[in-house]
């Protein structure tokens, strides 16, 4: 059994070292794959607000800082804020995916787009409502299916739009 002197002094020693390589580990994996900076608040049960940021990469997971937000309203604006002032070189990336959704949203809210993707839908209720005719193009080659379900509604108003194009032909 160590003795107090020991743990005080070359165990905790020891064990820094070990987490701060670790750390430099996790840092040089960043400048590979970039991190994901995550946020988590919470309530002690002194009703104390406080807000983790930790990193997250293939590599693993750290705590960068906590933050005390007892005085904080919580909000989007006060978050973006807290990473600012606490995450140096830190810059808002917005999501790729529900970008394109909000686009793909708007577009289909035109009125001559919205015409064109409900005579879509139409066709394509019509297909699938008819079994004789949805076999007889599934026997065609290189028929492939008008509805894919994709991510979002949206995407698959447009994947369907395609299919259809595609076999104009056949329809």
């Amino acid at each position: 059994m160590p003795s107090y002197y020991s743990c005080k002094t070359n165990l905790l020693r020891d064990l820094v070292n070990e987490v701060q390589l670790s750390t430099n580990k996790l840092c040089k994996e960043w400048r590979l794959f970039s991190c994901t900076i995550v946020a988590d608040g919470w309530t002690d049960t002194c009703n104390q607000t406080l807000i983790n940021f930790l990193a997250y990469c293939p590599g693993g997971i750290i705590l960068i800082k906590f933050v005390d937000a007892f005085n904080i309203v919580k909000s989007i604006d006060n978050l973006f804020r807290l990473f600012k002032e606490n995450i140096y070189g830190f810059f808002l990336s917005p999501c790729a995916t529900h970008c394109l959704n909000l686009m793909l949203k708007e577009i289909v809210e035109i009125d001559y787009i919205e015409d064109v993707i409900q005579c879509a839908s139409k066709i394509t209720k019509f297909l699938y409502n008819h079994t004789f005719v949805l076999s007889k193009l599934r026997k065609r080659i290189g028929w492939i299916e008008t509805v894919c379900l994709g991510a979002t509604h949206f995407a698959t108003s447009f994947i369907a739009l395609d299919s259809i194009l595609k076999h104009m032909h056949d329809l």
